[in-house]
């Protein structure tokens, strides 16, 4: 499919009049992208594009390219994806950098805490891993720290599974192997899909110990109740602060130590949002 200008331009144009209570800024601007990537590139196509990330689809591509999501509904991981496909960028500060105008704006609102950051995105091999097995995912983590972990350390917590593990992810070359200890090969990574990072969550839940209550090793508190939009919104704030000042906590060297420790943080609606767009 050849796309050009025009054609994207009167997509939006067409849509925008169908659904006058949305916006369609950011996504006028993301098809330009991607009209502009497959025009420098003439081997390319949309189908090559979702191809190169299966957690993005042709048919999402297609929208994006001709500006028919609304930007109140564009799925944010999955546009990060398709930009650092084109940005051909491994950092999520360098992706944020690589745009300007309204994507920039876009994305930096949209990765308010983790732009802040040196991250690196992960990668196809990295994500298959982590949601392979609860070994393979507890083991990265384990060794993706500024001290890394031993084959007896892993072994206390998983068993011969986590030794295992760990050597299967060195082979892959997810992980290195200095002395004894396995490390991780970047600083700190980005989950770029959301689904990975709800396997992680899930993972580290499972060894969330209630024998710790009262010892000064955990916490834990579930909240529910009704809230309107800007409620939501405000609340998703506050979680945005939490998750800043931990990245802080996990970074000063005057806290870092030999105790593998995990947090989690999550929040949603028990109603379910309908997208037409997946």
């Amino acid at each position: 499919m050849n796309i050009t200008s025009e054609h994207t331009e009167n997509s939006l144009k067409t849509e925008a009049i169908s659904n006058g209570a949305y916006s369609f800024v950011v996504a006028f601007e993301i098809a330009k992208v991607i009209t502009a990537y497959i025009e420098s590139n003439p081997n390319l196509s949309l189908r090559s594009i979702a191809h190169a990330d299966e957690n993005v689809s042709r048919e999402y591509v297609r929208k994006l390219s001709q500006a028919l999501i609304p930007d109140e509904k564009l799925n944010k991981d999955k546009v990060l994806r398709v930009l650092q496909l084109i940005s051909r960028k491994e950092k999520l500060s360098e992706v944020l950098l690589s745009f300007e105008g309204t994507i920039a704006e876009y994305l930096k609102e949209a990765y308010k805490v983790s732009g802040q950051y040196e991250i690196e995105l992960s990668g196809k091999e990295l994500e298959l891993a982590l949601n392979e097995s609860e070994d393979h995912c507890i083991a990265y983590h384990l060794a993706h720290t500024p001290v890394g972990v031993t084959e007896e350390k892993c072994a206390s917590i998983l068993g011969n599974k986590g030794v295992n593990a760990l050597k299967s992810l060195e082979k892959r070359g997810l992980l290195e192997k200095v002395s004894k200890f396995y490390l991780g090969k970047s600083k700190e990574t980005f989950y770029t899909t959301i689904e990975t990072c709800h396997k992680v969550a899930q993972n580290f839940l499972r060894f969330y110990s209630p024998s710790h209550f009262g010892k000064k090793r955990n916490y834990i508190l579930t909240f529910s109740g009704a809230l309107n939009q800007d409620g939501v919104e405000k609340e998703q704030e506050i979680f945005q602060n939490f998750h800043n000042e931990l990245q802080k906590l996990y970074k000063d060297s005057k806290y870092q130590g030999d105790i593998p420790c995990f947090a989690l943080a999550a929040m949603d609606s028990f109603d379910v949002l309908k997208d037409d767009n997946e």
